[in-house]
């Protein structure tokens, strides 16, 4: 599924008629991403996915999620401004991605939200957003027009009526809007043979793409992860991807592993995301509760500081410890938002 992922968006980034600081950008990160000498201290290519948090507002309050957890201080209802996202956006270290991304909270909330897309897409971003979907009604005909290229709904039981109900008005309206829409749904340890009833309702909707999301323990047991020694699992799995291969782009989650020496995660070296105080973040999965830890936008050397460099070298070399962060989290196996 990596491959096809990957081919989507290097054929929407190519139908943007990108900037040459992007192709550039992307071939030298294609190049030099092969020398590890190369991915410690990175000089030679600057990110080539990047996204901002432009709110932490949520009109949901979902148990597993990241922004429910009072800890965490992520309970400020922060937003970025229309000046502090454009000051961001225009950023070096963003001028060379393909992929941006708008993040929450719930995106759909920000007033602005229409504007930055407009603002991402002038820039030739190919740009996504993930939603709940309840909102989707509200926003449908500024979706439609909207020069967005990916929505990605999450499904969650407890809203899953309204949820479809809005899917349906967006995927009737898909094709004057060239849009990709696509579902997610987060499965754990003990609800991942419910996996296809979500791949027939994707197929039955007609989706771009099923993305299925292993269960992070940010306030949980790690027993609720889905590990690759599973063997339930893994038969159950093999048997859906060979009865749906060729009707839905399926993205089956990634597992997590009870040892940390097969560390193939290279979003630190590709990706970059800030909120609204222009802290980083050097992957989707981590959470700014520790202000500032990997740096900020207006550091000189944001994109390679201390914290970065340790964060790249423990996942290059198996003899560092890993840090905290990545403890039990399934991207650590895996590269699938790599473009290698």
């Amino acid at each position: 599924m990596k491959k096809s992922l990957t081919k989507r968006y290097i054929r929407h980034f190519a139908a943007k008629r990108p900037r040459m600081a992007q192709v550039t950008n992307l071939m030298r990160y294609l190049f030099f991403s092969n020398f590890k000498s190369s991915l410690v201290n990175i000089k030679r290519f600057k990110p080539v996915h990047s996204g901002i948090i432009i709110t932490q507002k949520c009109n949901l309050k979902c148990e597993f999620c990241v922004y429910g957890i009072p800890d965490r201080d992520l309970q400020s209802k922060a937003e970025v401004t229309m000046e502090e996202f454009k000051e961001m956006i225009h950023h070096p270290l963003f001028r060379g991605s393909i992929k941006f991304a708008l993040h929450g909270g719930e995106p759909l909330l920000h007033k602005h939200f229409f504007d930055f897309v407009d603002i991402s897409s002038n820039l030739r971003f190919f740009t996504t957003t993930t939603t709940n979907g309840v909102l989707i009604d509200a926003f449908l005909k500024d979706i439609v027009r909207s020069p967005l290229n990916s929505i990605t709904v999450s499904l969650y039981d407890s809203h899953l009526p309204r949820q479809l109900e809005n899917l349906e008005k967006l995927l009737r309206e898909r094709d004057k809007a060239r849009l990709a829409v696509n579902i997610t749904r987060i499965v754990n340890n003990a609800d991942f043979l419910d996996m296809e009833r979500f791949i027939k309702l994707g197929i039955e909707l007609r989706v771009d793409g099923l993305m299925f999301q292993n269960t992070l323990p940010y306030k949980t047991k790690k027993d609720v992860c889905i590990f690759d020694d599973n063997s339930e699992y893994i038969e159950f799995s093999g048997a859906l991807r060979e009865k749906y291969k060729d009707r839905l782009d399926v993205t089956f989650p990634i597992l997590c592993s009870r040892s940390d020496k097969n560390r193939k995660c290279r979003q630190p070296m590709e990706l970059i995301s800030v909120n609204h105080r222009g802290e980083i973040s050097p992957c989707c999965k981590m959470v700014f509760y520790s202000k500032s830890k990997y740096g900020n936008l207006s550091n000189e050397n944001a994109w390679n500081n201390s914290n970065y460099r340790h964060l790249r070298s423990t996942l290059l070399d198996n003899n560092f410890d890993l840090v905290g962060d990545c403890e039990c989290c399934y991207f650590l196996s895996n590269n699938i938002y790599g473009l290698r």
